[in-house]
């Protein structure tokens, strides 16, 4: 009898604990919350959302402990300008991927379309265009963080300012890593063409 009833325990701890890491949402708990506290947090997670600007936040709420981040761009997107940052200590790394063709991200604002603070690293992959405007800024400003562009990206159409600013305003300063990839069409009175 003792036996017995230790082995349906044990099936019903196994289904309970199924149940929970499957579908945490019944429960109300956030599911990345309990992959980062039983430590199986997975080394590349591809980011939900329906469009970049959800992704954009989920990253943001997300990524307080570190980890890789794969953003899959779908569509041409205009998004609003963009920081990352980590002031928690841990590293994140965010690469954009463009499916299905593609894909050109904008934006309208009087600013830089993405800068990168401390603890982050951007990864350009294929398919991703950052494209510039005319409004007196760079396409990205890396103030503390780290830009890598691949094959198959590019960084164009940037009418006031650089492709790539590499800000000095920092003691720890940023990085950028060119393996491939194109930077063309960018010009600036005050932050010069390609990269500065």
């Amino acid at each position: 009898m003792y036996k017995i009833k230790s082995f349906f325990i044990a099936v019903f701890a196994v289904f309970l604990f199924s149940v929970i890491y499957s579908n945490c949402s019944i429960l109300g708990v956030d599911y990345e919350e309990v992959r980062y506290r039983a430590g199986n947090y997975h080394n590349e997670l591809i980011v939900p959302g329906s469009n970049l600007s959800e992704k954009l936040k989920w990253v943001e709420q997300n990524s307080k402990k570190g980890g890789n981040f794969i953003i899959e761009v779908y569509q041409n997107e205009n998004i609003n300008s963009h920081t990352f940052v980590n002031s928690y200590g841990n590293y994140v790394t965010i690469s954009l991927q463009g499916i299905g063709g593609n894909r050109r991200i904008y934006t309208n604002d009087s600013n830089y379309l993405f800068q990168l603070g401390r603890n982050v690293t951007l990864i350009l992959n294929s398919n991703i265009t950052l494209a510039g405007n005319n409004q007196d800024r760079g396409v990205v400003n890396i103030f503390e963080g780290n830009l890598i562009m691949n094959n198959g990206a590019a960084i164009t159409g940037n009418t006031g300012g650089s492709g790539v600013y590499i800000s000095r305003t920092t003691s720890s300063g940023g990085t950028f890593t060119m393996n491939g990839g194109i930077i063309s069409g960018n010009s600036g009175g005050y932050y010069g063409g390609g990269v500065m």
